[in-house]
C-alpha cells in the first residue's frame, strides 16, 4: 500500500492533478450553495462505523426539515460525496431524501492514527464541485441545530482576498473562503503537531469555496506530507490554510462545532449551534447526561430501520 501511494504521488508530480481528476462542472443542483457530507464505510469497518449511514440519513432529514420550516431562508442543496465502497442501496436511499450523490475514487492514507481515518482525504474531491460558490462541510457526527443557519451570514464565511504577497502558489483565483473552529487537540502529546493552541482548526465543520486551483494545491500538499499525517484531512487543510499562508483560515465561534463532553444535555439549550458527538454511542445514550439530541437521533434511527421506511424507499 505504501509503495502504491508513492507511485500515485510521483505520478501526480508528473501529470497535472486536474488531468487525473477533472472539474466536476456537470454536477449541479438548484442553488449556488450547499450542505456537504462525506461517507465511505469499508466492509471491515468497526461496528460503530456501521451507524454512519443512519447518522448521515438523519443529518439530511434534519437539514430538509429546517429548510422547510424557515420560509424566508435560502434553500440550499445537499451534496453527499461517496467512494466506490458505498453500496447502491445506500446511494439510492440518500437520493430518496433529495441529496445529490457524487461517487468518486477514494484517497486512502494507510498507517493513520485510527482505522476510520483511512479514507477521510477523499473529501478533498469537494473542491472539484465548482458549480457551487460555497459549501458547508459537516462530519456525519454533527448535529445541526436550526440556529446554525446564520453560519452562512457570518463575516468569517464570506470571500476574502488571497494574500499573494506572502506566498504565491501560482493561483489564478484572487479570493477564497475558508472558515472553521479552533481545535484543542494540540494539548495531546503528539510531537508531529507543532501547532500551538489557537492556530490549528478542527475539520468537522468548515465553510469553503470549490476551486480547481485549490484542489490542485490540496492534493499536492497531501502527497508531499503523506508520511507526516496524524489526522489526515485535518492536517493537510491546516497546512494549506495556515495562519502564515496566503490564505489564512478564518475563525468561527466555537459554538458552531462543540465537541466532546461540552455537548451534554445541560448545555444543549444555550448558544450551541452544532454538536460534534457520536450521538449513537450506547454509553452516551444510557448515561445520565443523555442529550436531547441523542434521543432525537435514536428516534430517527429506529424509523430508518423500520418497515415503514424500507417500504418508502423501495
Amino acid at each position: 500500500m505504501i509503495y502504491a501511494l508513492f507511485w500515485v504521488g510521483l505520478l501526480a508530480l508528473i501529470v497535472k492533478t486536474s488531468d487525473l481528476y477533472p472539474e466536476l462542472n456537470d454536477i449541479h443542483g438548484t442553488s449556488d450553495e450547499a450542505y456537504a457530507f462525506f461517507v465511505c464505510v469499508r466492509p471491515d469497518a468497526n461496528p460503530s462505523d456501521q451507524f454512519l449511514f443512519y447518522a448521515l440519513s438523519h443529518s439530511i432529514q434534519r437539514i430538509n426539515e429546517i429548510q422547510k420550516s424557515k420560509r424566508n431562508t435560502k434553500k440550499r442543496d445537499i451534496v453527499v460525496l461517496v467512494c466506490n465502497l458505498t453500496s447502491e442501496a445506500q446511494v439510492e436511499s440518500m437520493k430518496q431524501f433529495g441529496a445529490i450523490v457524487v461517487n468518486v475514487d477514494a484517497f486512502s492514507v494507510p498507517g493513520t492514527l485510527l482505522k476510520s481515518y483511512i479514507d477521510v482525504n477523499t473529501k478533498f474531491h469537494f473542491w472539484r464541485l465548482t458549480n457551487w460558490k460555497r459549501l458547508l462541510y459537516m462530519d456525519i457526527d454533527i448535529f445541526f441545530r436550526e440556529k446554525a443557519l446564520k453560519i452562512w451570514d457570518e463575516p468569517a464565511t464570506q470571500s476574502k482576498p488571497i494574500l499573494k504577497n506572502i506566498t504565491d502558489h501560482n493561483l489564478t483565483i484572487s479570493s477564497y473562503v475558508f472558515a472553521a473552529v479552533v481545535d484543542l487537540c494540540c494539548r495531546l502529546p503528539i510531537p508531529q503537531h507543532p501547532h500551538p493552541n489557537g492556530t490549528y482548526f478542527n475539520s468537522g465543520v468548515f465553510m469553503f469555496n470549490p476551486s480547481m486551483d485549490l484542489f490542485e494545491l490540496i492534493i499536492k500538499t497531501m502527497h508531499a506530507h503523506t508520511e507526516d499525517l496524524v489526522f489526515p484531512d485535518q492536517d493537510v487543510l491546516n497546512l494549506v490554510f495556515s495562519l502564515n499562508s496566503s490564505m489564512p483560515w478564518n475563525f468561527l465561534d466555537w459554538n458552531y462545532n462543540r465537541f466532546g463532553r461540552e455537548a451534554t444535555d445541560d448545555k444543549l439549550n444555550d448558544n450551541i449551534m452544532c454538536i460534534h458527538r457520536k450521538l449513537w454511542d450506547t454509553n452516551l445514550a444510557k448515561s445520565s447526561n443523555t442529550s436531547k439530541a441523542s434521543v432525537m437521533w435514536y428516534e430517527s434511527y429506529n424509523f430508518l430501520k423500520s418497515d415503514r421506511f424500507l417500504h418508502k424507499i423501495n
